[in-house]
């Protein structure tokens, strides 16, 4: 970065990954007939550092994104509450995303600056929702914004898919704030934020219809078992769904890779964006977009868009609707993704958890330093 676009940390780091080509797996990179690929972030929380997003990559893999996991400098990011050394000085991190964006897209011409999108978990999610005018849809899991929604989403739709758990004690569930009733949330958050609290739910709701013109939300999703509901708007000019945890805590216990339940189904609302944007039609049993509305004899690409041809530059939101069921629910991606997962749910988790205990695949970290405040909350976190 430029020594006018930060003060003394303007060397920063960014690991990017390609996916391989399924035609040739020893291939570095996906062919050339691959077209225009989705760009996807996954930005780390406080305390932690991109290696915590590494899982990240298999889904890249599997659906052919190209993923970037940023550095945040002293394990931190500035997103307006939170958190740590680089909201303290504040620091342009919003920039520094960008600039990774023109970076990529202007080296590579598989890369579109309209095909972006953003995962970020703990200050990650604030981050993500802070600079969501930057992406076409972010996936915000137990961090977000809570004013100025519509100001930080550029005036413009934004697909959300967000993620938070009823007893979240890091990033309080019915929000942060000043308000000495209410309970604190961890690293200062509090102290940063406003006077009164904003809950996730009518945050969401507040997003829901603001920014993406939803006239309602429905459930569409609810697994008594496992303590998981989520619900979608209707109506939406970009799709617009929250998934509640009833005791999933802040997704750091043993560790985020392990704790978040949804990497797939975020696989699946990302790529079937992507797809739509270009008239495409996402068959999940083969994680693949049926260019069957492409016009001419244009070349499809794994996108439905070519090199060359990045026909959704500008391209407004899409959302198909030809999956609506009568009882009212009107989002297909919502009822694509959840409905028709809900079968495999269990076995998959099951198969998880089983794999994670019989091998050492996944490094123990620490995914949450002591933090140096006097914070009640603020504890030590650590892989077990």
């Amino acid at each position: 970065m430029s020594s006018d676009e930060c003060q003394d940390d303007c060397t920063r780091t960014f690991h990017l990954y390609w996916p391989c080509s399924k035609n040739s797996p020893s291939s570095a990179l996906a062919p050339p007939d691959a077209g225009v690929l989705p760009l996807v972030y996954a930005i780390h929380c406080f305390g932690c550092d991109a290696s915590a997003m590494k899982k990240w990559e298999r889904i890249a893999e599997a659906f052919n994104f190209v993923l970037v996991r940023p550095e945040g400098i002293n394990k931190s990011w500035n997103s307006r509450y939170c958190c740590g050394y680089a909201l303290e000085k504040k620091l342009n991190d919003t920039r520094f995303l960008e600039l990774i964006r023109d970076e990529v897209a202007d080296r590579s011409n598989r890369v579109d600056k309209d095909m972006v999108y953003g995962i970020g978990w703990s200050n990650g999610g604030y981050m993500v929702t802070y600079a969501a005018h930057l992406f076409r849809s972010i996936v915000p899991i137990a961090g977000y914004q809570y004013e100025n929604i519509k100001e930080i989403a550029g005036n413009s739709p934004r697909g959300i898919f967000q993620h938070h758990s009823l007893n979240d004690q890091f990033v309080q569930f019915d929000g942060c704030c000043t308000d000495s009733t209410k309970k604190k949330c961890c690293c200062g958050i509090s102290e940063a934020s406003p006077e009164q609290c904003n809950s996730v739910d009518a945050t969401f709701d507040d997003w829901a219809k603001q920014v993406n013109q939803c006239t309602s939300t429905t459930t569409v999703f609810k697994d008594i078992v496992k303590g998981i509901e989520c619900r979608s708007g209707n109506g939406c000019v970009a799709n617009s769904t929250l998934c509640v945890y009833e005791n999933s805590k802040h997704f750091n216990m043993p560790s985020f890779s392990r704790a978040f339940p949804m990497f797939e189904e975020v696989g699946h609302f990302l790529a079937r964006d992507a797809c739509s944007a270009n008239g495409g039609r996402w068959e999940m049993d083969e994680k693949s977009c049926t260019c069957d509305k492409v016009p001419g004899d244009r070349q499809s690409g794994l996108y439905c868009s070519s090199i060359g041809d990045k026909s959704y530059a500008g391209m407004s939101h899409q959302i198909d609707q030809e999956a609506n069921a009568s009882s009212g629910i009107q989002e297909a991606l919502v009822e694509w993704f959840v409905l028709a997962t809900v079968a495999l749910f269990a076995g998959a988790i099951i198969l998880h958890w089983r794999k994670n205990g019989r091998t050492s695949m996944y490094k123990k970290e620490d995914e949450w330093k002591r933090l140096s405040t006097s914070e009640p909350t603020d504890v030590e976190l650590t892989s077990r």
